[in-house]
Parts: C-alpha cells; sequence; structure tokens
C-alpha cells in the first residue's frame, strides 16, 4: 500500500503492516511510476517480527513493535532532503482564523503536550505539524505536514482516539494521535499573522508573558532550527515580517490563559 507522508514524499509498507499504519495515514492509490520521481520510503515486514524501513541508502533495521516509532524519527531528515529551500523549525503549529501559530522551544518544554491540549480543547483550531515546522523560503509559505501524528507521552493523553507503540528506543510507551482538524494546503504567510510563541511549561507557576525584541526573537529563532550550520540570519529575517508577533511565555499546563495571550 502506498501512503502521502507529505507533499512529494511517499511511504510504501507491504500487506503485513496495513494494520500497523492505517490508524495513522490515509492509503492514497498512486501509481508507482508517478512515485518514482518523488521521495520513497519503504517499509517491508521480514521474518521474524522485524521490519526494515529503507530511504535511499538508509537501512533500519527494527522490531515490529517499534518501526512506527523509528520512521517517525528519520522523518526529519526526509524533510529536510527533500526541500533543499526550505527553512525548517523544531516545534509544533497550529492555525486558527487568519493566524498561524508556532510553539517553539527546548525538548521537553511541552510543545506537543500544549498543541495537543488546544486542539482538544477549540474546534476552531486546525493542526499544521508536529515537531517539524517546514517554511519555505522562495514562496514564503507554510506547507503543512499534518499526516504526521502528534507523539505524546502516555500520562497526557484524555482522549481515546490514539495509539500507543513502543518508542524508537524500546524504552516505554508512546502515544501517536491524528487530529481530524489538519490543514492540508500550503498556507501563504503575507496572508496570516504569524505568532512565534516560545513556551516553557513550569508546573504550579503563575502564567508570565513576555514580549521579544527583535534581537532575542532571532537569537531563539536560530537556536530552533534544524541543520543549524546551514542557516543564516537573512534567512530568518526574510520570513518576519509587520504580521508577526514574538512573545516568550512560561505556562503551568492552564491551556485556556495559554491562549488567551497567544490569540
Amino acid at each position: 500500500m502506498l501512503y502521502e507522508l507529505s507533499e512529494g514524499i511517499f511511504l510504501k509498507v507491504n500487506s503485513e503492516l496495513e494494520n500497523d499504519i492505517s490508524n495513522f495515514l490515509v492509503e492514497r492509490r498512486t501509481p508507482l511510476e508517478i512515485v518514482g520521481s518523488k521521495e520513497l520510503i519503504e517499509c517491508i515486514f521480514t521474518q521474524p517480527d522485524s521490519v526494515d524501513v529503507i530511504y535511499k541508502e538508509r537501512h533500519f533495521k527494527c522490531q515490529r513493535k517499534n518501526w512506527i516509532a523509528q520512521l517517525f524519527q528519520i522523518l526529519p531528515s526526509v524533510y529536510i532532503d527533500t526541500y533543499p529551500t526550505f527553512l525548517f523549525l523544531h516545534g509544533s503549529c497550529f492555525c486558527y482564523n487568519n493566524k498561524i501559530v508556532f510553539l517553539l522551544g527546548k525538548s521537553r518544554s511541552g510543545k506537543s503536550t500544549a498543541l495537543y491540549s488546544i486542539l482538544c480543547n477549540n474546534n476552531d483550531v486546525r493542526y499544521i505539524s508536529d515537531d517539524i515546522i517546514a517554511i519555505d523560503l522562495i514562496e514564503k509559505c507554510l506547507l503543512p505536514l499534518s499526516n504526521k501524528p502528534i507523539q505524546l507521552r502516555e500520562d497526557v493523553v484524555s482522549t481515546e482516539d490514539y495509539i500507543l507503540v513502543d518508542d524508537a528506543w524500546n524504552m516505554k510507551k508512546v502515544a501517536y494521535y491524528s487530529p481530524q482538524e489538519k490543514e492540508t494546503k500550503r498556507l501563504l504567510l503575507k496572508d496570516h499573522q504569524i505568532v512565534y510563541c516560545f513556551i516553557k511549561y513550569h508546573e504550579g507557576s503563575k502564567i508570565q508573558v513576555d514580549s521579544m525584541n527583535n534581537y532575542d526573537f532571532l537569537n531563539s529563532l536560530f537556536q530552533c532550527c534544524f541543520s543549524i550550520s546551514k542557516v543564516t540570519i537573512s534567512m530568518l529575517a526574510s520570513i518576519i515580517s509587520q504580521n508577526t508577533k514574538a512573545i516568550s511565555v512560561v505556562y503551568d499546563g492552564n491551556i485556556k490563559e495559554l491562549l488567551e495571550v497567544i490569540l
């Protein structure tokens, strides 16, 4: 079966793996000769109870119980290979009316958890991407990576529509949640107000919100970039406009308060 992970990136799995992945992705019946000019990740079930994940010259041997986590682990490098003119940020992203909101910060700062809670508590919010944000620097637009589910800790999931699998290192369980409301088409930055929200979770703290000056904003944005050695200040400055708002937020998990300061 063939699945589209994002614009120009396809996943091919053999029949033994269909039930594993169909919970996350919608099958796309695209002729292989068309896909041949695109990027293709192939996943093959092999005996006994193992899966080969193959992308170009890379070959990963995975256990059946954690091959999905391994697949999602390599996706950032696949995106970077596929879209050389893009800027990639480590963060989560959603759209609300005419606003595009980037949730940015260090690992374990609560980006994915905040995104999940916002989506579950507001029907007007549309999912764009989790863990990685893709910005086309030439077209000045945002590429949704919404076919990739949100990865969460098992203890933060409050809904029933998620899948639990072993993580990439077989150390714990992780939950994958696929939002119903999602963006699938590119979004022009100039048509939206862009909110860059650098968040930090701190249990028991009162919410703290600070506007960021350009120096702090660009420095913080730089720290959130993938392939940081290839990123220049001019690249970052090119996506900043009068429609840009940058804030840093310390919060204790109160999503209602977080949404109020963002929106």
